[in-house]
């Protein structure tokens, strides 16, 4: 199949002598050309199809309006990504082997990118959505997600669930600990026990993760294992986009996502009371999605909110990756508006008031990816406007020194004891 973008024929002479700069700019340009051509297409119909089903409910015309399920990728767009990497590679290969006035071009091509990045954003339809959720980076690149015990953690099924529109959710079911005996062989022989499990009164963990990466990362892996060894049940998930899930990441088809995989193990645990944990990215989600269950009168037993920030936009305007523009004029105004679409799916600070069910943020003092600050904002604006009669929030913050950051909390010692006192095993 054809890739996906426009006819860019590029000749490679293999010449013992070194490339000369116009060279190295054809494999840069070409990446960058292949990566906008390839993804422009898609995101233009998908905010066409939107655009007209907006149309259409709100004339009425039920008759007109579509569910959007999400295609799978096709090959082409595959073979445009790849093809897109190794025209990088190549550029930033041959750069090291240049001499001097290469570096000159280069710098040009840098500068003009720190220049135009930040229009991209308005330009390109779904570049923002893209660049919140990062689902297309996967770290382990290659995942069987039916082998859970190849990545450390036993007694584990791997489950898909079907979402409202047809999309299938990939999700690990992780035993606790004391059922861990009972699990023999491989997950499939194991089926009846996974379904028995989830009824046996003890806690049960929902994870929602962060960007990037899937259920099966590294530092999320560890914490599946924490609260196994504490005798909880664990649920992780990987929304639509994610992993091995079907369908594209956005914020509002993901809140159905979690709506599926809370229904599901709801209708499993009869008495056990239910948990959201949502890291990073996964706080904003998970804060929205507690609202609307507590408002519909289906809160969870409680909520753990690590390493939160108090809304998108002010994540955003903070993020590391934008420093390099803080210093451009407009540039807060210009980042705020590109993302403002879909912002209130991370919207904690005006969710947490409707939140019913106890509250407990986790953030490190050197988190640099999302601001120690804006964890502390969140928690102050949920004493300020939640009810008197809600339960209080906890706010425990682990210090710098620690080098705890973003994603290793889950290796303080204490936090077993901290996560038994707020669900009171």
């Amino acid at each position: 199949m054809k890739p996906a973008g426009p006819d860019i024929e590029i000749s490679l002479w293999f010449y013992e002598d070194e490339y000369n700069a116009c060279e190295i700019e054809v494999y840069c340009i070409s990446a960058l050309m292949m990566l906008f051509f390839s993804d422009k297409k898609s995101s233009q119909k998908l905010t066409m199809k939107r655009r007209n089903n907006a149309e259409a409910k709100k004339s009425g015309d039920k008759n007109k309006q579509k569910s959007e399920k999400p295609k799978p990728k096709e090959k082409g767009q595959s073979f445009c990504q790849v093809w897109t990497i190794c025209m990088l590679l190549i550029g930033i290969h041959e750069i090291s082997h240049t001499k001097g006035h290469c570096y000159v071009s280069l710098c040009l091509i840098l500068f003009l990118g720190y220049l135009v990045l930040p229009l991209l954003l308005l330009i390109i339809p779904g570049l923002a959505t893209k660049l919140i959720f990062l689902s297309f980076i996967r770290w382990p690149v290659f995942v069987d997600f039916h082998l859970p015990e190849q990545y450390n953690i036993t007694a584990t099924q791997n489950v898909y669930l079907t979402a409202e529109d047809g999309v299938n959710i990939g999700v690990w079911q992780v035993l606790p600990e004391s059922l861990g005996h009972r699990f023999k062989g491989s997950s499939e022989e194991n089926t009846g026990l996974f379904d028995e499990a989830l009824g046996d009164d003890k806690p049960v963990v929902l994870y929602f993760h962060g960007n990037s990466g899937t259920r099966a990362t590294y530092h999320r892996i560890l914490l599946y294992k924490l609260l196994a060894s504490m005798d909880v049940h664990v649920i992780a998930v990987d929304y639509r986009g994610f992993g091995d899930s079907g369908g594209i990441a956005t914020a509002d088809k993901i809140q159905h996502d979690m709506e599926t995989v809370y229904r599901w193990a709801k209708e499993r645990t009869k008495n056990s009371e239910v948990y959201i944990w949502g890291h990073s990215l996964g706080t904003g989600l998970s804060s929205v999605f507690t609202a609307n269950l507590c408002k519909a009168g289906n809160c969870p037993s409680g909520l753990i909110l690590e390493s939160p920030f108090n809304n998108l936009l002010d994540e955003v305007a903070f993020h590391p990756f934008g420093a390099p523009w803080w210093i451009v004029p407009g540039y807060n105004s210009l980042i705020r508006y590109a993302f403002k679409e879909g912002a209130e799916y991370f919207q904690s600070d005006e969710s947490i008031d409707k939140i019913t069910c106890p509250i407990m943020i986790l953030h490190a003092k050197d988190d640099v990816v999302v601001p120690y600050n804006l964890g502390r904002k969140l928690y102050e604006v949920g004493q300020e406007k939640r009810p008197k009669e809600a339960p209080t929030i906890k706010f425990v913050s682990f210090e710098a020194e620690r080098q705890l950051g973003h994603k290793y909390i889950v290796r303080a010692p204490e936090l077993s004891s901290i996560v038994r006192d707020f669900i009171k095993m």
